[in-house]
Formats: structure tokens, C-alpha cells, sequence
């Protein structure tokens, strides 16, 4: 028989030892006066505040901890570290669950009458790190350009299909994308 008992002390030990280990280095990397010693640290932030995004990753499924509050609260906590948060990124996370391997988030594949330039681009974002700074793009986008400009200017609108929106992933729903005032769809 497996044991399936949440290890609820030690995640949040791990999860306070993670969040004192990454707050040591980057102030050690912003101190540092010799190359190597930011590289070095670095390299310790990588895989440190990886640590903190895998246990992210339980809260948002709620097997961080037994108690809801606690998992709630530590998730919040844990999502301070990533331009996230913590319902938003579960939000999202259980959608790619719901549809995974699916023809919406199959991003990795350019199918015929997909837009290739944004398939390409969303891969290179996620290889090189990049997609952490687009929720502050496209907030500027978003909140700056006066006409559509690719829907980033406020006026798009998702047309009726049938199917509720939590019926369809996210993708599927910003492929659908029509702007209001030129017309332009994605």
C-alpha cells in the first residue's frame, strides 16, 4: 500500500528554507563586486527558486499542505516569487490539465491555418525565459495603444460559439480573437 499522507512540516520547512535561500542570493548577486560570485549565485537562484515553483506547482493542485488555508496561503506566498499569482497561475495551470495534448495547447506544433510568427515566438519566449516579462508587455500594450494593433488595445471581444468560455482552454479563446473596431482577427 502507498503512502499518500501529505509531508505538510516539512513542505513548509522546504518552502521557507527555498524563500530565505533565494532572497541570500539575490542580494548576494546585487552586492557582489566580482563576476563570478553573480554567476555563482546565479546558478544557486536557479535551482532555489526552482524549488519554490515546484511547490507552487502542489499548492495550485492543493497537496501542499492538508489544511486549505495553509495550501492557500503558502501557494499566495510561493507566487510572490514569479510575475503570477497564485489564483490566476491555478486557474490556468488546471486549464492546461483539463486540456492537455489538445489541438488549443499543442503551442509546440504549427498546424495549417495557425499563425506561425506567434507560434515561433511563443516557443522562443518560454526557451529563453522571455514570457515572464510579457504580462508587463502586454499590460503596456494593453493599456497604451488606442486601436487594436493585434487586440492589444482593449477592444477585442471573443464571439459567442456555443460553448462557455470555461468550456474552452485559453488559447482557443485568444485564437478566436476579433477586434471590435478594425476587425482584425488572430
Amino acid at each position: 500500500m502507498t503512502d499518500t499522507t501529505i509531508p505538510a512540516r516539512l513542505n513548509l520547512v522546504i518552502l521557507v528554507a527555498a524563500i530565505a535561500a533565494t532572497t541570500g542570493v539575490l542580494w548576494l548577486a546585487s552586492h557582489a563586486d566580482a563576476i563570478w560570485l553573480m554567476v555563482a549565485a546565479a546558478i544557486v537562484f536557479s535551482f532555489v527558486n526552482n524549488t519554490i515553483f515546484s511547490l507552487l506547482h502542489e499548492a495550485l493542485h492543493g497537496i501542499f499542505h492538508p489544511r486549505n488555508g495553509v495550501n492557500k496561503w503558502a501557494g499566495r506566498l510561493a507566487a510572490c516569487f514569479f510575475p503570477t499569482s497564485f489564483s490566476i497561475q491555478r486557474a490556468f495551470h488546471l486549464t492546461h490539465h483539463r486540456y492537455n495534448r489538445s489541438a488549443d495547447e499543442q503551442f509546440d506544433l504549427i498546424r495549417p491555418g495557425d499563425n506561425k510568427a506567434l507560434k515561433i515566438a511563443q516557443w522562443y519566449c518560454i526557451l529563453t525565459g522571455l514570457y515572464g516579462l510579457s504580462p508587463t508587455i502586454f499590460c503596456v500594450l494593453y493599456g497604451s495603444l488606442p486601436t487594436c494593433s493585434a487586440c492589444a488595445g482593449g477592444r477585442a471581444r471573443i464571439p459567442a460559439s456555443g460553448a462557455r468560455p470555461a468550456q474552452r482552454s485559453i488559447s482557443a479563446q485568444w485564437k478566436r480573437c476579433r477586434c471590435a473596431s478594425c476587425g482584425w482577427r488572430s
